[in-house]
């Protein structure tokens, strides 16, 4: 896995990092944090999709960990944030899957036409 896109993974999920109060309560963390992780979503799945397949799981697994720290950076529990952590990343896979079903019909399509006769 390149390292360049592991640093990808980990910036989209910090991006909105900045900021972050540590005054919120236990709620108002977990929302923000969920907001950020779930709007970085499809740019996670685009790096995700980059990576040969052999090495995605790989990239979800780093995406996951980097998911997990940013969470505790907004300051949510480590109960709060593994479970945060754990709906963002369901959301992830089925995301990846949906994508990669498409790229298949897409792919078997294209062969389709360009079939001779």
């Amino acid at each position: 896995m390149g390292h360049a896109s592991l640093k990808a993974i980990a910036l989209v999920a910090r991006q909105h990092n900045i900021g972050a109060s540590t005054v919120m309560t236990s709620t108002a963390e977990e929302k923000a944090f969920l907001r950020v992780a779930v709007a970085a979503i499809p740019r996670v799945a685009e790096i995700i999709l980059a990576f040969p397949p052999d090495d995605r799981a790989g990239a979800l697994e780093t995406a996951e960990r980097r998911f997990l720290a940013a969470a505790l950076d907004y300051g949510c529990t480590e109960i709060t944030a593994q479970s945060s952590v754990s709906a963002v990343m369901r959301r992830l896979r089925s995301r990846l899957e949906r994508q990669q079903a498409s790229e298949k019909k897409l792919q078997a399509l294209l062969q389709r036409l360009t079939e001779p006769g």
